[in-house]
């Protein structure tokens, strides 16, 4: 009896070891020392019966990094499965294997402790584990070197140079430009004669202008839009200059409003706004709507037009202390500067000199608005020795001042800031050369080329994602381009030469 209790005692021991055998599990690593952060692999080696399926770590890890979210076996992070095989050994066992990519960030010794391996079934999961692991863990600090040092200081880099080449070329451009003003001859105003020669009154240019046209009626009549084109201006230059209106620039309803109050105000006959409207409207129809009205029409309107004429020199009277046969001498105006082009142009000077300032003192100091200051000091002088008709042309100089010494200014202080320095460069001069043309030699020609560098360098900042509407100064530098471009506008429509009614008297009828 005692003998079959020890065969049967030694079954079990052996069974026990069979099975502990089978489950068996192998850590290895690829290295014996690393350094910190260094990657290196971990292979796993698990023996297990065909009834059971291995769980390895990755597949269900018991912690998880914090910040990475990858598994950790202790101080071993786990990366990727780079592979994983399975091999059958007989004898009723299977071993798989499994190859992590690792790294560690311990300091001196990595300690890995006994990994788990689950092994399944349909109904529970056996642990098995591993053999804890030490992985030598090599200072990248040399064994020589000293406590660890503080942080170094920053280093300076060096400045930009390219905005003092802009700004000394600016100040040669200035100097050169003085020089020039002060060695150019000084033009000799002409001698106005005390009375101008004779013109032809506003009546006797209409009559003849009509005369020419009833005598090329056979060759005119056969295209109406010609004949009504040439009529219609008959008309709008002679009441332009006779009545003071802006025929040549109003539109049909425009004008017959206007003459409508002329009546009211007197001495203008109520019937010549109906006439008017009448012959205007026909050659609109036929200007634009491409109306073909009969020739019998067209002599009625040319007919019309000499009676409203007849009419309206009727209306006029003739002062009684003028000379019947004289004409008016053409005087310069006094009061306030012609148009209301010319005086928002004023304006647009006063807001950027005033309000870009405030702005510019506001986002980055007093320093910041020196410009604008600039630009008033330049627009009241200015203003005041100008000659009248052309004071507007200050505002727009002062804009144009004002805006390009703040962009001056902001490339010096901060040239980092620029990305495409050969961009400002040559906008800075390139406005410095136009405000120049400009100021010398008004005309729209340099307007329109300071409006197309505006709107250029408008573009190509948003396009370029420059984000100018995300800084103070971007939106200032926004803000100043457009009031630029609006102030050129005005400027070169109020310097625009004034109609003949506004500089003569009406004269007295001779026909």
């Amino acid at each position: 009896m005692m003998q079959r209790l020890l065969v049967v005692g030694l079954g079990l021991m052996l069974a026990g070891a069979g099975a502990a055998q089978a489950r068996q599990v192998t850590a290895r690593v690829s290295a014996d020392s690393v350094t910190v952060g260094e990657r290196f692999r971990l292979t796993l080696l698990v023996d297990y019966p065909p009834t059971r399926e291995p769980v390895f770590p990755d597949e269900a890890p018991a912690v998880v990094d914090s910040v990475s979210g990858k598994p950790r076996l202790g101080d071993l992070e786990l990366l990727a499965r780079l592979a994983r095989g399975r091999r059958d050994l007989g004898d009723g066992l299977l071993r798989d294997s499994v190859v992590y990519e690792v790294t560690t960030f311990a300091l001196d010794t990595a300690y890995v402790p006994p990994i788990p391996v689950g092994l399944a079934t349909e109904t529970d999961t056996l642990t098995v584990r591993s053999a804890p692991l030490e992985v030598y863990v090599a200072s990248l600090v040399p064994p020589d070197a000293a406590d660890v040092r503080d942080l170094a200081p920053i280093v300076d880099f060096p400045r930009p140079v390219w905005p003092w080449y802009l700004l000394g070329s600016v100040l040669l451009a200035l100097l050169a430009l003085f020089v020039y003003v002060r060695r150019r001859p000084h033009e000799v105003p002409p001698v106005v004669p005390a009375r101008p020669e004779p013109v032809r009154s506003p009546y006797e240019e209409a009559q003849r202008r009509l005369r020419r046209l009833e005598a090329l009626w056979p060759v005119v009549g056969e295209d109406g839009k010609a004949f009504y084109v040439e009529l219609a201006d008959v008309l709008r230059t002679y009441l332009e200059r006779r009545l003071g209106v802006r025929a040549l620039e109003e539109t049909t309803r425009e004008l017959v409003e206007e003459l409508r109050e002329a009546v009211v105000r007197g001495p203008l006959a109520p019937e010549v706004p109906d006439a008017v409207a009448a012959v205007l409207t026909l050659a609109d129809l036929v200007k634009f709507a491409d109306a073909r009205p009969p020739a019998e029409q067209g002599r009625d309107a040319l007919e019309r037009v000499r009676v409203t004429l007849r009419v309206v020199e009727a209306c006029v009277a003739v002062p009684a202390d003028e000379p019947e046969g004289t004409e008016a001498v053409a005087s310069a105006p006094a009061g306030p500067e012609p148009g209301k082009a010319g005086r928002l142009a004023g304006a647009a000077a006063l807001l950027v000199g005033v309000g870009g300032g405030l702005l510019a003192w506001r986002a980055g100091g007093v320093w910041t608005a020196l410009p604008f200051g600039l630009a008033l000091a330049c627009f009241v002088p200015m203003r005041r020795t100008m000659p009248l008709e052309r004071r507007p042309l200050a505002g727009v100089l002062a804009v144009q001042v004002g805006l390009y010494a703040w962009l001056l200014a902001a490339y010096v202080r901060a040239p980092e800031l620029v990305s495409a320095p050969w961009l400002v460069s040559a906008d800075v001069l390139l406005a410095l050369g136009g405000t120049a043309w400009l100021a010398f030699r008004p005309g729209p020609l340099p307007a329109y080329l300071l409006g197309l560098l505006h709107a250029g360098m408008l573009v190509w900042a948003f396009a370029s994602g420059a984000g100018l509407l995300a800084t103070p100064e971007g939106v200032v530098e926004v803000g100043l381009r457009l009031l630029a471009v609006l102030a050129l506008v005005l400027g070169m429509r109020s310097l625009r030469p004034t109609s003949e009614a506004e500089s003569i008297r009406p004269t007295p009828s001779r026909g």
